[in-house]
């Protein structure tokens, strides 16, 4: 199943009154809502970091896929040349699990 496609943006507004202060935030692309979170008696800034934390991995994460899978090409090839390297197969198999966790 295919995700919304990015970019996402983080929109967001304070609320309150005497018993209750938190923050609504909502996780925007340019076809609508994506997510929407909300938050009670959250510090307002830690929140939205949270939200734009979300946002910049989603936005980055095909950027950050390709050059992973790059890397591993590179570093396939370099353990071809070098096949007893441990330092080498260390980084060849931390790309790998880099890949599988962002594609499972």
């Amino acid at each position: 199943m295919a995700h919304t496609p990015t970019p996402w943006k983080v929109n967001n507004k304070a609320f309150g009154d005497t018993d209750m202060v938190g923050a609504e935030l909502e996780i925007r692309s340019k076809w609508g809502l994506v997510a929407k979170a909300s938050t009670i008696h959250e510090d307002m800034v830690i929140a939205e970091a949270n939200a734009r934390f979300i946002v910049q991995a989603v936005n980055a994460y095909d950027d950050m896929l390709a050059a992973c899978e790059t890397g591993l090409e590179l570093a396939k090839i370099v353990m071809y040349q070098h096949p007893d390297c441990e330092v080498y197969q260390a980084q060849k198999e931390i790309i790998e699990a880099a890949i599988a966790k962002a594609t499972k």
